[in-house]
C-alpha cells in the first residue's frame, strides 16, 4: 500500500490552492487525486473562435484585497480593456420595445430594495428566524407598486416584469431558483470585496489554473482516479480509489485528507465515501444546505449583432401576455415553456458575435437534454419575435453547459436555504478527528459560490495541516 502524508481529493480551485500552500511551506509529501481528466472542477474554460468561453466560473468578483484578483494581476492575466457601459434593447414578449431610460429608472428603484434589505435583516430579524429573501423582496416591491399605481402613465404589468427580471438576476447569483427558499439570514452573511465586481481575465481562468498546476510535481498527481472510500476508523487513514482508465483498484494510506468535493457530490455519495459514516451533525449540514444548478447558453452568430454601444437584449416577461412559439408543436413543447426563463442575453466582451444567457434550476436541467436543433429553433424564434424590429439573423450554433450531468459536480454552487443556517456551513468545515479537512466554496459562508471562496478555503485547510505537522 502506497503511503503519502496528505491526500487532496479534487483538482478544482480549492484543491490546487491547497497544493500550492503545501509546496510554499516545503510540504511536498502529498498526492492530488482527480476523478476527471482535467483540472478546474467547476471552472472550465474552452477555446472558441480564437478566444474562449467559460462554461463555469466567469468573473473575478471584487478587486480590493481579493486574492484571486491580486494574483491574476501579478501574473498579467487581467483583461485591462476598458468596457464602457452600453445600451440594452428592452422588449416585452409581444415585441413591444420599452424605453431604456424608463426601464433603468425602475431597475434603480428595485435595486434600492435589495440595498435596504441588508439593514432590515440585520436590525429587525431575530437570529433564529426562518424568513426568506423572496417574501421580503415581494413585500418591499408591493409598497413601490402602491405608490406608483396613482400614475396613470405607468403600466403595472411592465413594472412587475422589470421586478421579475431583477429577481432572476438574484437567482443566478445565488443558484436558487425560488427566492422563497433562500434564507434571509444566510443571504445577509455574504460579503463582497470592494471594487469592480465583474473583472475578466484575458485568457479565461484556465491560465491561472495552469499557473497553479505547473508548480505541482507530476509524480504528485493522479488523473482519472476516483476516490471511492475514505476509511477514517483508525490512523493512518486508508483511501480506496479506482483507476477509471483500466478499472484497477488502488489503496493508499495517509495521515491527512483534504476533501474538496462539491455539496452536490456529497449529498449523493457521502454515505459511500466515508467509513464509518460521517457524524450526524455533518450529514445534517450537507443535507440542509442548498445546492443549485446554473447553466449558460452561448448563442453564436456569424458576426457581431451590435456596434460597441450595445450590451445585449433583455426580455421583460409579462404575466398578462399570452405567448407561444411556432416551433412549440414541432418540438412537442406545448407543456413545457422553458423559454420563459430566457430573459437576459449579454454580449461577451471577448466574443462580440456571442450572446450568453444564464438559466437556473429545473429549466436549466431541462435544457441540458434538448436536441441542439430544437434549442436553435427556440432561441432564434424567441429573439426574432421579441425583437422583430432588429431583424436578427439565425444563430449558427448554441453551446451550453450541463452542470447537472457533470458526475463529479452534480450542480453549480451552494446557498443557505430555508431550514439551514451558517451553523451548517461551519459544521461542514469542521475537521474530522483532525485528519479529514473539508474545503471548497460551500465551506465559507462569506464567499459562497465564488472562486476566491474556494481558493481561500483550500489554503486554510492546508494551513491547518501544516500547523499540526509542526506540532
Amino acid at each position: 500500500m502506497e503511503k503519502t502524508k496528505i491526500l487532496i481529493v479534487g483538482a478544482g480551485m480549492s484543491g490546487l490552492s491547497a497544493c500550492l500552500k503545501l509546496i510554499e511551506t516545503g510540504n511536498t509529501d502529498f498526492k492530488l487525486i482527480e476523478a476527471s481528466d482535467r483540472i478546474g472542477g467547476r471552472i472550465n474554460t474552452i477555446s472558441f473562435d480564437k478566444s474562449y468561453i467559460e462554461m463555469g466560473a466567469q468573473w473575478i468578483h471584487g478587486t480590493k484585497k481579493n486574492p484571486i484578483f491580486e494574483l491574476s494581476k501579478s501574473l498579467n492575466l487581467l483583461d485591462d480593456k476598458k468596457i464602457v457601459e452600453g445600451s440594452v434593447h428592452y422588449a416585452s414578449q409581444d415585441g413591444t420595445q420599452l424605453n431604456e431610460d424608463f426601464v433603468e429608472k425602475i431597475f434603480d428603484k428595485i435595486e434600492n430594495i435589495f440595498d435596504n434589505l441588508e439593514d432590515l435583516i440585520e436590525n429587525e430579524l431575530e437570529d433564529d428566524c426562518e424568513e426568506n429573501i423572496g417574501s421580503l423582496l415581494d413585500d418591499a416591491f408591493i409598497k413601490i407598486l402602491k405608490r406608483l399605481k396613482t400614475n396613470e402613465n405607468i403600466n403595472i404589468e411592465v413594472l412587475k416584469s422589470i421586478y421579475k427580471s431583477r429577481c432572476n438576476e438574484e437567482k443566478v447569483d445565488t443558484a436558487c431558483e425560488d427566492l422563497r427558499r433562500l434564507s434571509a439570514l444566510g443571504w445577509n452573511e455574504y460579503e463582497y470585496f470592494d471594487g469592480e465586481q465583474y473583472t475578466r481575465l484575458k485568457y479565461g481562468y484556465l491560465k491561472l489554473l495552469e499557473y497553479f498546476f505547473a508548480q505541482i510535481p507530476a509524480k504528485n498527481v493522479l488523473f482519472n482516479h476516483l476516490v471511492t472510500n475514505i476509511d477514517w476508523s483508525e490512523s493512518p487513514l486508508k483511501i480506496s480509489c479506482i483507476n477509471q482508465s483500466n478499472k484497477d483498484k488502488i489503496e493508499l494510506a495517509c495521515d491527512f485528507v483534504i476533501n474538496t468535493c462539491s455539496i452536490g457530490y456529497l449529498k449523493n455519495y457521502h454515505y459511500k465515501l466515508f467509513s464509518p459514516n460521517l457524524p450526524l451533525e455533518k450529514i445534517k449540514a450537507i443535507e440542509n444546505l442548498g445546492f443549485g444548478l446554473v447553466n449558460k447558453l452561448f448563442v453564436c452568430f456569424d458576426k457581431p449583432l451590435f456596434n460597441k454601444n450595445y450590451e445585449g437584449l433583455k426580455i421583460l416577461w409579462r404575466d398578462d401576455i399570452e405567448f407561444n412559439l411556432d416551433c412549440d408543436k414541432k418540438w412537442n413543447m406545448e407543456e413545457n415553456k422553458f423559454y420563459r426563463s430566457l430573459d437576459n442575453f449579454e454580449v461577451l466582451p471577448n466574443l462580440p458575435s456571442v450572446l450568453v444567457c444564464f438559466v437556473v434550476g429545473k429549466d436549466a436541467q431541462f435544457i441540458e437534454n434538448l436536441d441542439e436543433d430544437c434549442l436553435l429553433d427556440v432561441v432564434s424564434e424567441l429573439l426574432n419575435k421579441c425583437f422583430f424590429k432588429l431583424n436578427l439573423p439565425k444563430p449558427k450554433k448554441i453551446i451550453r453547459s450541463k452542470w447537472s450531468q457533470d458526475k463529479y459536480a452534480l450542480g453549480s454552487y451552494t446557498y443557505v436555504k430555508i431550514g439551514s443556517s451558517i451553523r451548517d456551513v461551519k459544521e461542514l468545515q469542521k475537521p474530522l478527528n483532525n485528519s479529514i479537512f473539508f474545503c471548497g466554496e460551500a465551506t465559507n459562508y462569506k464567499y459562497m459560490g465564488t472562486v476566491h471562496g474556494a481558493y481561500i478555503t483550500g489554503r486554510d485547510a492546508a494551513n491547518k495541516i501544516i500547523r499540526m505537522i509542526k506540532k
